[in-house]
């Protein structure tokens, strides 16, 4: 596929392949427009099927690239995190001088039971701009032309009480799963203490038939969700200052992130070497 950039045309396929490396990934391109699949074994690359893809996006005239799905349906199929993706696109926007644009329709994926296929879904934007003041996509540089303002009304959310919004018997049901959840906290910390519990190391995973996802999905982020603003429809602009120093500090942490992991394997093989001795 190639695009004409001033006088010279630009080899797209070949930049996507340079930023997301054969090693690694494969890089397809048809008429849909561009997909990146995750080397796996569960992956055929004869024949790809596009629910599994880590990346579609299609190519516009106007210098714009339009990121369709980060993930896709089958998101355990990508082993690539979405911040690794959202780095390696970015590497290629740059290198067009592309901006990119989005429908930002993320959620955080729970299994319907210990062992099912089937999941259920949270709206990933509400939950973290409840918890953190910013969505997921706008973290990594991705805002709406109202994103000041719309900050601005969800913080006030943010520091509300629970009971505020909350009905007693939904704080109860709360208390019951961590203490430290009362009536006294603010939406904020509320959030605070429900993202540590979702991220500890359990032997089970939480599905959706948890008391806490339950409560989560139907009661916090339903409800809020109303309370919310939030302007879905964002874009990267490649050439602000400050989209530049995010992606400089993810790269950095990217890379220390792949060294400590080597460095852990190396270590983790000797010992247990040594333990078998």
């Amino acid at each position: 596929m190639e695009f004409t950039n001033s006088a010279k045309p630009v080899d797209i396929r070949g930049i996507f392949e340079k930023h997301f490396p054969s090693n690694k990934y494969y890089v397809q391109v048809n008429d849909f427009g561009i997909f990146v699949y995750y080397k796996s074994s569960e992956i055929n690359e004869t024949e790809l099927d596009e629910d599994t893809a880590c990346l579609h996006v299609f190519m516009g005239d106007d210098k714009i690239i339009y990121l369709n799905k980060l993930k896709y349906d089958k998101p355990t199929i990508c082993k690539a995190t979405g911040a690794e993706l959202l780095y390696s696109l970015y590497n290629v926007a740059k290198e067009l001088g592309y901006n990119i644009v989005l429908e930002d329709s993320s959620y955080k994926f729970f299994p319907l039971r210990e062992g099912s296929r089937a999941v259920c879904q949270i709206d990933l934007a509400t939950y973290n701009i409840l918890l953190t003041g910013e969505s997921w996509y706008n973290k990594y540089g991705y805002y709406s032309e109202d994103n000041d303002a719309n900050k601005s009304s969800n913080e006030k959310i943010m520091n509300k009480m629970l009971t505020d919004y909350l009905s007693e018997n939904t704080i109860n049901e709360l208390t019951k799963i961590d203490s430290r959840i009362t009536g006294e906290l603010s939406i904020h910390e509320m959030m605070k203490i429900i993202d540590e519990i979702i991220k500890q190391p359990r032997e089970k995973p939480l599905t959706c038939v948890d008391d806490l996802i339950q409560l989560l999905n139907t009661r916090i982020i339903g409800k809020l969700k109303l309370n919310i603003v939030y302007n879905k429809y964002l874009e990267l602009n490649i050439n602000d200052t400050k989209v530049a120093e995010i992606y400089e500090k993810l790269g950095k942490k990217l890379v220390g992130g792949r060294r400590r992991r080597k460095t852990c394997r190396k270590s983790c093989r000797k010992k247990r070497s040594n333990r078998r001795r």
